[in-house]
């Protein structure tokens, strides 16, 4: 009986799901890229500043920008290779990994048997 209703406890978080990213799909390149934004393409090596080595990615970040996580640069330029360096697509990596974050915070919610989180 449990798994069962564990099971029918995604029937609502799917839906929510598909719907923000409805909403969001369209407005992902609404605007121009931000500073940030522009800084994290330049760290991976993206686009007009040239594809960088692991190293080079490595060297960018240490010294042009100490701040910066140092995973963020090599997951851009490896979805950046694959998929291109858009401003669409650039923030389509940050929107699946929001998606991704809100599913898995779920589901650690579920696992615990949180009931403000069991509908």
């Amino acid at each position: 009986m449990v798994a069962l209703a564990r099971s029918k406890s995604w029937l609502w978080i799917v839906p929510l799901l598909l719907l923000l990213a409805g909403l969001a799909l369209p407005r992902l390149d609404m605007d121009g890229l931000w500073y940030d934004e522009i800084w994290s393409l330049r760290n991976a090596g993206g686009a007009q500043y040239g594809a960088l080595s692991p190293e080079g990615i490595w060297n960018q970040v240490a010294f042009n920008d100490p701040h910066q996580a140092f995973g963020y640069p090599y997951l851009l330029a490896i979805w950046g290779n694959f998929v291109g360096w858009s401003e669409y697509e650039g923030r389509l990596l940050s929107l699946f990994a929001g998606l991704l974050t809100i599913a898995v915070t779920y589901r650690l919610g579920n696992e615990i048997n949180l009931p403000s989180l069991n509908p």
